[in-house]
């Protein structure tokens, strides 16, 4: 089922099917250190913790980071603590 869903994505945004945006310049990979969510790909923020280095983790922290729909912010005791892109 995974494989088919995967399948499915990857043809869906061969087609452009789609509201996606895109980053021109996403040149920080997941995980990695940035400065800005503009440098990490759509669909990550870079998001970190007080004195500690921010990374590219899967969530957002604006829409704009969001590839549909809009940021739902989340309520979370831990840190780094993303957002969601909800439709």
């Amino acid at each position: 089922m995974r494989t088919f869903m995967l399948l499915a994505l990857s043809v869906g945004l061969i087609a452009g099917c789609g509201g996606s945006r895109t980053r021109d310049n996403s040149s920080v990979p997941e995980g990695a250190v940035c400065q800005s969510s503009a440098q990490c790909a759509i669909d990550f923020a870079c998001l970190g913790c007080a004195n500690e280095d921010a990374h590219c983790i899967a969530g957002c922290e604006s829409d704009s980071d969001c590839s549909e729909g809009h940021c739902e912010k989340q309520t979370c005791i831990t840190c780094p603590c993303p957002g969601r892109c909800e439709q």
